[in-house]
């Protein structure tokens, strides 16, 4: 079942995107979280891919984003702007009673070709918080020094509590913007072996969307 998402604000946070065409095999720094923000009396798109490194991308920075939205869709577009050939259709939809979160690439120099399409399942962050008791993250086996810095507050102007080493499994109940006036991934509180502390959302890897199937990916709403 498919419906579309009506043109309404909304924030969501979302897991690792599946994708199903022009996915890059040697791709060593894959995104692992994707966070959308839109504000339709704004027209305001906000799209963050947060990858395996900690290192966050902005599509807004990278595509020319024109809202799209209708009063039954949820929907942006926009050339990229090192290649303006290549265009992209952003949109949210609902698949299977879930909310995804999708994107389509397409090359004006291939006839319109499709590039490149990818989905990730979503949850509002209004809605996240009754489920936060269940989070569960793994500390990357590449994390820095083969550790994870675990703080006293949700933010690096926070003392030290403890490490966690890499490739360990950690619950979180909560997640945070970050208070220390960077710009950047919200904060979990994380407990692991007695340790309890904040840490960034951005250098831990979901692990409770890793088992749920791949959302199917429709064609743009038109």
């Amino acid at each position: 079942m498919l419906s579309t998402v009506a043109a309404s604000a909304y924030e969501i946070t979302c897991a690792a995107p599946r994708v199903a065409l022009g996915d890059d095999p040697a791709d060593n720094n894959p995104v692992v979280r994707v966070d959308v923000k839109f504000i339709p009396e704004e027209h305001s798109w906000r799209v963050f891919h947060y990858r395996q490194d900690g290192l966050v991308v902005s599509r807004s920075e990278q595509y020319a984003i024109q809202d799209a939205s209708t009063d039954n869709k949820a929907q942006w577009q926009g050339s990229l702007n090192r290649a303006r050939h290549l265009y992209m259709v952003g949109e949210v939809k609902r698949i299977d009673g879930a909310m995804v979160y999708l994107e389509w690439l397409y090359d004006r120099k291939k006839n319109n070709q499709l590039v490149m399409h990818a989905a990730a399942r979503c949850a509002n962050k209004t809605t996240q918080a009754s489920v936060e008791s269940t989070m569960w993250f793994q500390v990357p086996p590449y994390a820095s020094n083969g550790i994870l810095n675990v703080r006293r507050g949700p933010g690096v102007n926070h003392g030290l509590v403890g490490v966690i080493p890499a490739g360990q499994v950690v619950s979180a109940s909560r997640c945070v913007p970050r208070d220390d006036g960077t710009v950047g991934a919200d904060w979990c509180l994380v407990t692991w072996n007695g340790i309890t502390g904040w840490a960034s959302q951005a250098v831990l890897l979901p692990l409770q969307q890793e088992s749920a199937p791949a959302p199917r990916i429709p064609r743009p709403t038109s």
